[in-house]
C-alpha cells in the first residue's frame, strides 16, 4: 500500500497504523468499516457548538422537587437537594461571609440566593456582557477581605465593537442587591475572549485563566490566550511575576500552554494553584501550576480533535509539564474544589471536579471524586450524580460543609433547566474511611462483596422482567436475562443452532439449551487449576465448526508443586460432552495467564497472554504477548519471529500487560485486543505483526499505590493504542457490531468493563464510535444502572447483543451472575 505524501501529512502516524492494518488484511484503502455517518451521528467538527451534535444525547431528566437519594462508594448514600431553579446557564458560584450565595448566569445576570431562596431580581450594576455561544458572564469571586471592603470580582466577555469581544476582569462593591463603583481592572487584547476563571491565592494575588483553544496562541508568550495570569487585587502586575521585564512576554502571564482552563482552586494545605483543563475530544486534565512553566497545548495533548484525528502524535516532551490527572474519554471538566469539611468524613481531602458531558454525548454530566494518597498521587475516582443527566458547571464547598453545584441541561440557548444543587449525607448513611497504610498512603481498596462495601456502591438485583433503558442517538434498549446462576463466568460462545457455551473460572463448561441453563456441566473438560483470577477462561468455535465440531478452550493447566501453566486444548463437541481432547499449546510453568482466543480471517488462531512485569519485553518468554498458531498448534512459517535467535516463534506481537479481550474486525480482518492497565491506562490495540506495544516501559496508568507506572506514556519505537481509558474501566471483551437490529450502532465497537476508577460494582458496556478513517469520535457508557461487571460481549446470529455479567470478582458464589441479551425497544420521545 502506498499513500501520497499529502495523505501522510493529512492522516498522521496513528491513522497510518490503521491503514497499514487494512493493507495487511488484504483490504484496499477506502474499504472501511461499515459507515454510520448520518445526520444524527456525523463527526462533530465544531465540537460543543456543532448543531448536528445536539441530538446525540440521552433524554432530559427533570429535577425532582423532592430530594433525591443516590448511592455512593464510601458514603452509603447522599441526598441531592434543589436549592434554586429557573436559572439560565449558571456558570459559577461564590459564597459571601454571611452565607448568601452569588450565582453568575452566562447571559449577564448576577443572582443572589439567600436563606435558600433565589432572589427574583438580578443584582444591578453588572457590566455589559457580550453573550455569544459559550461566552458571557462567567466567574464570580469574593475578595478575601470582603467583610471590610465588600469587593466582588467578575470575569466576562467584554464587547469590543459590534461582533468582537475580549476577556475582562471587573470589580465592584456589593451593597444589598447592587454593585457600585464597578470598573474593569484587566482587559485582554481583542479576540482573547473565552472561558475564564479566577481565584485568590494565599499570596493575595488573583489567578485568572484565559482560554487558548485556537491555533498556536497558547504557546505565544506575547498573547494572553491560553495562559493563567497573576494580578494584584487592583489588576496591576506583581513585580515578581515570572516574565516581568522579559522582551516578547506579557508580564501578566504566570503559566502558558493551556487550552481551556474552566476550573481553578487553591490547595488548602500547600497553597498551590490547581486548574482543570478541557481537552477537545479526550485529554481533560488537572494541572498543578508552577510559575513560568509550559503545560504543552497544543504541542502535546492526550486528546483528539472533534472530527477524530489526534491533536498531535506527541504526548510527552521533557520541556513541558505533564498533568497530575487526565481523563479519556473527556468529561468536559469544569469547576474544582478540595473538600475540607466534616459532613462527609470519608471524603475529607478528596478533590471534586464537575463534568459537563462524557465521551461527546450530551446529558451525561457528572461530579467526579478523585482520591489521592499522602504523596498526592491518585488512588481512585468515583463518578457521582450520573443519574441526574445534568451538566455540572461549578462545584463549591459551602460554609455549612455541604457541597453546592451549578447545573444545567444544555450548553447553548435559553432552554433547559438551570439550578443550584446541594449534596448532603442521607439520613442513616454510613461513612467508611480507608485504612491508612505505611507511609501515609491509603490502603489499596479491596473488593468487598457486601451490600455496602467500603469501596463499592450497593448491589443491584437483576429484574426478573426485561428492563428498558435510554441511550444516546435516541435508541431505547431492552435488557433480558437469558440465564442466571453461574459461578464466575468468564466467556461464552454462540453455537449455530442457538445454544450457548459458557465457561466458569473454576473449570466448568456450561450449556444453555433452548434458553435454559443445563444443571449439569459438560463432561470432558481438561483439569483446571484456579489461580487468583484465572482458571478456565475462553471458549471459541473452529471456523468450520459445522463440519468438524471442534471447540477450543484456554485455561490454567495444573503442574507439579501447585504450579500451573497456560494451555490451549481443542476437542469435539457432540452437544453434551467433549471428546478427543488434544493439547495444542502449553506454556512454561507460571509464565503467563489471562488468555483470549480468536480465529483470524487467515484461519490462524490468535492467543493473548499476560505479564505484569518486564517479561512482556522479553522475546524468549511467552508472557505479555499475542501468539499466532495454526489450528492444530503448529507455528506458521510466516510468523514475524520464526528462526530469529532468542525469540519464541509463536510470538506475533509483544509488550502487552493483561489482554482480556480479542476480536477480528469483520471487514478489515485486523486483529484488535483490549488490555488492562493497572490503575488507568486501559487500551484497545490494533495488532500488527512483530510490533511492540510498550508495556511496562510506557503506560498511561499508575501502580495501585498511586505511583505512575512509567515516567512517560509514549515513546518512539512502541505502538500507541487506538483508544485509551483513564480512569480504568477494567476493560474486558470486545466486538464490532455488524447487525441490522441497531441501525445507529452499525460499525461501532463495544467493550465490557468490570469497574471504573477502582470502585466496585461500577461495570459497564462502552460503545465507541469511529469515523470512516478508523479514528474515535465519541463514546457512550451503557448499562451502568445494573452495577454489574461485564465480563464478555458478543453479537448473536439474530443481530442482538449478548453479554456475560457478574457482581463481584472474589468468592465462589460471586453474587449474581447472568447472560443478558440487549434488544431494540423503540425510540423515546425527543427531548
Amino acid at each position: 500500500m502506498r499513500l501520497p505524501l499529502s495523505a501522510v501529512r493529512e492522516v498522521g502516524p496513528r491513522t497510518l497504523v490503521f491503514l497499514a492494518a487494512l493493507s495487511n488484511a488484504g483490504v484496499i484503502v477506502g474499504q472501511q468499516p461499515p459507515s454510520t455517518t448520518t445526520a444524527a451521528n456525523r463527526p462533530c467538527s465544531g465540537g460543543a457548538l456543532d448543531p448536528t451534535c445536539r441530538q446525540l444525547g440521552v433524554p432530559r431528566r427533570p429535577l425532582s422537587d423532592m430530594p433525591a437519594t443516590l448511592p455512593t462508594a464510601e458514603h452509603s448514600a447522599i441526598r441531592v437537594v434543589t436549592v434554586a431553579k429557573g436559572l439560565v446557564h449558571p456558570w459559577s458560584l461564590a459564597f459571601l461571609p454571611d452565607g448568601r450565595l452569588l450565582v453568575a448566569e452566562r447571559p449577564g445576570r448576577l443572582r443572589i440566593v439567600r436563606d435558600g431562596k433565589l432572589d427574583p431580581t438580578p443584582v444591578s450594576g453588572v457590566p455589559a456582557v457580550h453573550a455569544v455561544g459559550l461566552f458571557g458572564l462567567m466567574d464570580v469571586a469574593v475578595h478575601p477581605q470582603f467583610a471590610q471592603n465588600k469587593l466582588v470580582y467578575l470575569t466576562y466577555s467584554a464587547p469590543v465593537g459590534e461582533k468582537v469581544s475580549t476577556a475582562a476582569l471587573a470589580r465592584g462593591r456589593l451593597e444589598g442587591s447592587s454593585l457600585y463603583d464597578v470598573q474593569d481592572i484587566f482587559v485582554a487584547q481583542p479576540n482573547a475572549s473565552g472561558t475564564t476563571r479566577i481565584v485568590f491565592g494565599r499570596d493575595g494575588m488573583i489567578y485568572m485563566t484565559i482560554q487558548g483553544a485556537g491555533r498556536n496562541r497558547a504557546q505565544d508568550p506575547n498573547d494572553i490566550a491560553g495562559k493563567v495570569l497573576r494580578l494584584r487585587d487592583d489588576g496591576t502586575v506583581p513585580p515578581d511575576n515570572p516574565f516581568v521585564g522579559r522582551p516578547g512576554h506579557r508580564p501578566e502571564v504566570f503559566t502558558l500552554g493551556h487550552r481551556s482552563n474552566v476550573g481553578i482552586a487553591v490547595h488548602p494545605e500547600s497553597g498551590a494553584i490547581w486548574t482543570t483543563e478541557n481537552g477537545p475530544n479526550g485529554g481533560d486534565e488537572i494541572n498543578v501550576l508552577a510559575a513560568g512553566k509550559n503545560y504543552g497545548w497544543p504541542v502535546v495533548s492526550y486528546g483528539r480533535t472533534y472530527p477524530g484525528p489526534w491533536v498531535t502524535p506527541v504526548q510527552w516532551r521533557a520541556s513541558m509539564e505533564q498533568p497530575l490527572v487526565f481523563w479519556s474519554p473527556s468529561i468536559a471538566a469544569s469547576g474544582i474544589v478540595f473538600y475540607t469539611g466534616d459532613r462527609f468524613p470519608a471524603w475529607k481531602g478528596n478533590v471534586f471536579v464537575g463534568g459537563m458531558r462524557t465521551g461527546e454525548v450530551n446529558r451525561t454530566g457528572l461530579l467526579e471524586r478523585v482520591v489521592f494518597n499522602g504523596r498526592g498521587e491518585e488512588m481512585r475516582r468515583e463518578a457521582l450524580l450520573t443519574e441526574l443527566k445534568k451538566r455540572v458547571r461549578d462545584v463549591k464547598q459551602g460554609p455549612d460543609g455541604f457541597l453546592y453545584l451549578a447545573a444545567e441541561d444544555e450548553m447553548t440557548g435559553e432552554d433547559g433547566e438551570g439550578a443550584v444543587l446541594r449534596i448532603e449525607p442521607a439520613a442513616g448513611s454510613v461513612a467508611v474511611v480507608a485504612r491508612a497504610a505505611e507511609g501515609g498512603a491509603p490502603a489499596v481498596p479491596r473488593r468487598n462483596p457486601g451490600p455496602a462495601g467500603a469501596m463499592g456502591v450497593d448491589r443491584v438485583a437483576l429484574a426478573d422482567a426485561p428492563s428498558t433503558y435510554d441511550t444516546a442517538e435516541y435508541e431505547r434498549i431492552r435488557v433480558t436475562t437469558v440465564a442466571k446462576g453461574f459461578a464466575h463466568p468468564w466467556s461464552f460462545a454462540l453455537l449455530p443452532d442457538g445454544d450457548i457455551l459458557v465457561t466458569e473460572r473454576a473449570g466448568r463448561l456450561r450449556l444453555i439449551h433452548q434458553g435454559k441453563l443445563d444443571p449439569q456441566p459438560i463432561a470432558g473438560v481438561p483439569p483446571v487449576q484456579v489461580l487468583s483470577m484465572w482458571g478456565l477462561m475462553d471458549v471459541v468455535l473452529h471456523p468450520k465448526f459445522a463440519e468438524n465440531r471442534l471447540i477450543y478452550l484456554s485455561y490454567m493447566k495444573p503442574a507439579a508443586d501447585s504450579r500451573a501453566t497456560l494451555a490451549v486444548s481443542r476437542g469435539r463437541f457432540d452437544g453434551h460432552a467433549l471428546s478427543n481432547i488434544e493439547e495444542i499449546f502449553v506454556a512454561s510453568p507460571r509464565s503467563t495467564a489471562a488468555t483470549r482466543l480468536a480465529f483470524g480471517h487467515d484461519g490462524m488462531l490468535y492467543i493473548t497472554t499476560t505479564a505484569d512485569d518486564m517479561r512482556a519485553q522479553d522475546p524468549s518468554e511467552y508472557g505479555g504477548k499475542i501468539l499466532r498458531l495454526h489450528d492444530d498448534g503448529k507455528v506458521p512459517a510466516d510468523n514475524p519471529f520464526v528462526n530469529k535467535p532468542g525469540y519464541k516463534p509463536e510470538i506475533y506481537s509483544l509488550g502487552h500487560r493483561s489482554q482480556v479481550g480479542l476480536t477480528v474486525h469483520p471487514v478489515t480482518g485486523a486483529v484488535w485486543s483490549t488490555e488492562h492497565g493497572r490503575q488507568g491506562g486501559d487500551e484497545v490495540n490494533l495488532i500488527l505483526p512483530g510490533r511492540n506495544y510498550g508495556w511496562p516501559v510506557v503506560s498511561y496508568g499508575r501502580d495501585y499505590d498511586g505511583v505512575p507506572t512509567s515516567t512517560r506514556p509514549w515513546q518512539d519505537g512502541f505502538e500507541p493504542p487506538q483508544v485509551i481509558w483513564v480512569p480504568s474501566i477494567g476493560i474486558t471483551g470486545i466486538m464490532f457490531y455488524t447487525g441490522e437490529r441497531f441501525s445507529a450502532w452499525k460499525g461501532n465497537m463495544f467493550v465490557g468493563g468490570l469497574q471504573r476508577g477502582r470502585i466496585s460494582r461500577t461495570g459497564r458496556l462502552d460503545r465507541v464510535v469511529f469515523n470512516s478513517r478508523g479514528e474515535e469520535i465519541r463514546r457512550e457508557s451503557l448499562l451502568t444502572e445494573l452495577a454489574k461487571r461485564v465480563r464478555d460481549v458478543r453479537q448473536g446470529a439474530d443481530g442482538l447483543i449478548y453479554l456475560l455479567v457478574e457482581d463481584d470478582a472474589d468468592g465462589e458464589s460471586g453474587g449474581e451472575t447472568a447472560l443478558l441479551r440487549i434488544e431494540p425497544a423503540g425510540r423515546p420521545t425527543a427531548p
